[in-house]
């Protein structure tokens, strides 16, 4: 019993390369959502730009002016 379980999880379940490559681009696809979100709050004038400068450079800490 225990070893027809083992071969179902071993066949259904993804491997770590797939896991990986699948958290990566997530992760991916999550950073270039939240950059496009500011760059298009900036176009509308929601934010400053030099807000967004301040983040890139220091490296996602918020630094008030």
């Amino acid at each position: 019993m225990q070893t027809r379980l083992q071969a179902v999880l071993d066949r259904e379940s993804p491997g770590y390369a797939v896991a990986r490559h699948r958290y990566i681009k997530h992760a991916a696809f999550t950073l270039l959502n939240r950059i496009l979100a500011l760059r298009l709050a900036e176009a509308h004038r929601l934010i400053k730009g030099h807000l967004l400068m301040s983040l890139y450079t220091s490296g996602g800490r918020l630094y008030h002016y």
